[in-house]
C-alpha cells in the first residue's frame, strides 16, 4: 500500500501533517481508502505543502524511497 508518509510527523494548528501534507483524518483512515482515493489525496498533499511553502519531498515520484532505506 503506497503512502505519502515521510516519517516527519508534525501537525500544525489545522491538523495538517507538515511531513506528508495529509490531514489527520486522512492519516487515520488511510488503510480504508481505495487506491483511486489515495492517489487523489497524494495529489492534494503536494498542493497543500506547496501552498505552505514546505519543501517537496518527492511525494508523487514513483522512484522515491522511504527515508532510511537504501
Amino acid at each position: 500500500m503506497k503512502s505519502p508518509c515521510v516519517r516527519l510527523c508534525t501537525l500544525n494548528k489545522e491538523d495538517l501533517c507538515l511531513g506528508c501534507g495529509r490531514l489527520v483524518n486522512e492519516i487515520t483512515s488511510w488503510s480504508a481508502y481505495s487506491e483511486e482515493r489515495r492517489d487523489e489525496i497524494m495529489q492534494a498533499c503536494a498542493c497543500r505543502l506547496q501552498m505552505l511553502d514546505v519543501p517537496s519531498l518527492n511525494l508523487t515520484s514513483k522512484k522515491s524511497k522511504p527515508m532510511g532505506s537504501s
